[in-house]
């Protein structure tokens, strides 16, 4: 992308091995770690896959992502956020036989990288430094993450990945097929967070792992409320159409308690989202409330909000988040049991 101006300097940034010009357009352009054109070589084009080595990756922490200068405000386009790495492939690969890891020092997978749009030669991926999410995202995280991003609220893949990795050394792992190359990439702290103390990062890192397993157990459990409700709604659904056979009333009205029962239940697991209108009956519903109730995000979401949150800090956690966690453990814990009892008692 390199417009047709004039370049009047150019060089090799000592620490970055990036490629700067200096052109006649008033202006500097970069090229972000040549290290894949220092490194291809004649062999190269011979080989089905191969991964060039990549230069170490930075765990900058960042104050805020979101602006509201309007379009006078202006910034160049920084480089991006992670690990970038160059990958060599001999023919366009498909979805199907490509495989991306990223290993940890014991040989673990951390992370699948899935690109989009990767064709024969040489292409970049950036790898984000988080681990795989927990779960997968709902439709909802995904709609709310892509609004966001779109709104100018951050990165809608870093919205839906897991929690960052720890500094250390990694292994990028490509596989196209029975073809595999690999390379070691590391992992640094931001070089401003001195403070940091390994027994303090491992106290984080157990907190994480911690707060991790309970958002798979929030999952569950939600997808098994879930599963009763689609169930229940397709019934009395069924039961409404004209060629429905006739469904006594006792039965009906089991139904209707149950559905009582689920509609309780539901903001524990679901709740309208930020960028979604309320429906009429629910607006009127909150209108004809003398003042806004209080209500507790649902689990899963209060769960994710851990994560952020222990995150933010570069420390070990504080006795309030650990609080936190204990609490939001004791309502999924509050959670599960309902859903048990809906599922198999109601």
């Amino acid at each position: 992308n390199l417009p047709r101006v004039p370049v009047d300097d150019i060089a090799i940034h000592p620490r970055d091995n990036d490629l700067i010009l200096g052109t006649h357009g008033r202006s500097i352009w970069i090229l972000d770690s040549i290290s894949a054109l220092e490194q291809v070589t004649a062999k190269t084009a011979s080989m089905d896959v191969e991964v060039f080595d990549p230069r170490p990756a930075t765990l900058w922490k960042l104050a805020r992502t979101r602006d509201f200068d309007g379009h006078d405000h202006f910034v160049g386009q920084n480089p991006p956020a992670g690990a970038i790495l160059d990958v060599w492939f001999k023919a366009k690969p498909g979805e199907k036989d490509l495989k991306i890891n990223i290993l940890d020092a014991s040989g673990k997978v951390v992370r699948t990288v899935r690109p989009q749009n990767l064709e024969a030669g040489v292409n970049r991926i950036i790898w984000n430094l988080r681990a795989n999410r927990p779960v997968e995202p709902t439709q909802q995280e995904i709609d709310n993450a892509r609004r966001m991003a779109e709104a100018g609220g951050g990165n809608a893949e870093a919205m839906l990945s897991g929690p960052f990795v720890d500094p250390g050394e990694y292994t990028v792992e490509v596989s196209v097929g029975a073809a595999k190359a690999s390379k070691k990439v590391v992992v640094e702290e931001d070089p401003r967070i001195t403070w940091f103390k390994p027994e303090d990062r491992q106290a984080r890192r157990a907190a994480l792992n911690d707060v991790s397993d309970m958002m798979r157990e929030a999952d569950r459990i939600r997808k098994k409320f879930t599963s009763v409700d689609a169930s229940l709604t397709a019934l009395q659904t069924a039961w409404k159409k004209p060629d429905a056979a006739r469904i006594p009333d006792t039965v009906k009205k089991l139904a209707d308690d149950l559905r009582k029962k689920v509609d309780e239940l539901k903001p524990l697991f679901t709740s309208r989202g930020f960028f979604q209108e309320p429906s009429p009956e629910e607006r009127k519903a909150e209108l004809a409330k003398p003042e806004p109730a209080f209500v507790l995000p649902p689990v899963p979401q209060r769960v994710s909000q851990l994560i952020n949150a222990l995150e933010s800090l570069s420390a070990a956690p504080s006795p309030t988040q650990l609080a936190q966690v204990k609490l939001t453990r004791d309502a999924l814990t509050e959670a599960s049991a309902k859903v048990e009892r809906l599922v198999h008692a109601d």
